[in-house]
């Protein structure tokens, strides 16, 4: 798109610069006031030419908008395949209230790339062909899954409908050994689009959502409304180490910055 003055190329301001998606350097355009037409602009066949009224200045009009999303999102089922299912038999002592039916379906997505590691060794183990509740307590990692769960005071309940909600599982374990000086990767999402998308000075991504937590060892399972955080912890340190890079620039906490980084993501103490 060309924004022209065609006063200012009548008199001699005729260098404009022509900028190409993905290249930050510019190419210098010189244009002229004035189109002869020759013979070679145009082939007749017993037919004329003519020009139409033609103006000297020309309005754009431009509006602000925004994207509810730019990545796709992880709960369209048309990118999503079953992995697996579980249904679990919860019984929890008295602080939580007792019997609880569990249900889960586990996912895996066409865009989105989950990462699995050996609890004891933190190795990067094989993508697993079928993902149940077992395997969530026996290997570290993150998992697409849909829950639900109710308090019974019989495990012999027949359910027919079943409101499941979205989740992305972090199944950590407590004899993992996770350092910082070792990042390993558990969810990501590369999107490679050819269209062209720009942020400006006053553009924002928003990164938002809610979280749970459970300091059951050994257990992949959530309870609705519930997380023990009984744990003497310090809210600085609840959150996830992520990358974000857009383009060739890598968000680093506070800014933009061309070196490969990360930044934490904090929860609020609250959930």
């Amino acid at each position: 798109m060309y924004f022209l003055d065609y006063d200012a190329i009548k008199n001699g301001l005729n260098t404009y610069h022509r900028y190409t998606v993905g290249n930050v350097s510019p190419v210098a355009v010189s244009l002229s006031q004035s189109k002869s037409i020759t013979a070679t602009d145009y082939s007749e066949n017993g037919g004329q030419i003519s020009l139409d009224n033609v103006f000297n200045k020309v309005k754009v009009k431009s509006s602000l908008y925004s994207f509810d999303s730019i990545i796709p999102s992880i709960w369209d089922d048309d990118y999503l395949t079953m992995y697996g299912d579980s249904v679990q038999e919860i019984n929890e002592d008295s602080e939580v209230g007792g019997k609880h039916k569990c249900f889960f379906k586990y996912y895996k997505h066409k865009n989105y790339k989950s990462y699995y590691y050996d609890k004891s060794t933190m190795n990067r183990v094989a993508d697993p062909t079928k993902v149940d509740y077992n395997y969530t307590q026996n290997y570290v990692g993150a998992t697409i899954c849909r829950h639900f769960s109710e308090k019974v005071t019989s495990y012999d309940n027949d359910y027919n409908n079943i409101n499941y909600t979205d989740y992305v599982l972090l199944h950590c374990h407590q004899e993992a050994e996770y350092t910082t000086s070792t990042l390993r990767p558990f969810f990501e999402l590369e999107v490679n689009d050819s269209a062209a998308s720009f942020l400006g000075g006053n553009s924002y991504i928003i990164i938002k959502g809610d979280f749970r937590f459970l300091d059951r060892a050994g257990e992949m399972y959530i309870l609705q409304g519930y997380g023990n955080k009984k744990d003497d912890f310090s809210s600085s340190k609840l959150y996830i180490k992520c990358k974000l890079k857009y383009g060739n620039k890598y968000w680093n906490g506070t800014e933009w910055t061309a070196t490969d980084s990360t930044f934490n993501l904090y929860f609020s103490d609250n959930g």
